[in-house]
């Protein structure tokens, strides 16, 4: 149990005679570990291929701070699951979802304890222009009107003629 122990060795010979010691020892609770998610914040929102820096922080009653590979980081969603290891790591190779992530740490008694938070991965929007017509151009009704422009995605690169469209408002 918890607290200051009186422990006494106690020893008998065949005549009856008694011997002892005594010692005092402490014993404390080894308690879970503390712990700090520093980055990223819990809800946060990232874009793929995105460089995310995620730091922790961990200390008990044991340890003290508890720092290298005694801390791991995993994601229910990758696979393998776990996605780092220490303080502080950066990555930018999460699949898109919402990742739960748990932070874990054990301390040298094999103490373990986790804290939580979850991320969302996102594919971002295509990014599009319009070359031509310019905004503000006038044309005649009737008249042929050339139109141009672009669309890069993340994933797919240049797209093609076959995934845009060209719609208006009135016609």
């Amino acid at each position: 149990a918890e607290g200051t122990h009186t422990i006494t060795f106690t020893a008998n010979d065949k005549t009856g005679l008694q011997g002892s010691s005594q010692i005092i020892i402490n014993i404390s609770v080894v308690a879970e570990p503390k712990f700090s998610i520093l980055n990223p914040s819990d809800g946060a929102i990232f874009y793929i291929n995105e460089y995310i820096e995620f730091k922790g922080e961990v200390s008990d009653n044991t340890d003290g701070v508890i720092q290298g590979d005694k801390l791991t980081w995993t994601s229910n969603i990758e696979n393998p699951s776990q996605i780092g290891t220490g303080n502080i790591f950066k990555l930018n190779t999460l699949s898109v979802g919402e990742h739960l992530i748990t932070f874990t740490a054990e301390n040298k008694y094999g103490v373990k304890g986790s804290d939580f938070i979850s991320i969302t991965i996102k594919q971002p929007s295509p990014i599009i222009g319009i070359s031509s017509p310019k905004n503000g151009d006038v044309f005649d009704e009737g008249e042929k009107i050339n139109f141009s422009g672009y669309a890069d995605d993340a994933l797919d690169g240049k797209l093609s003629a076959l995934s845009l469209a060209w719609t208006s408002d009135i016609d």
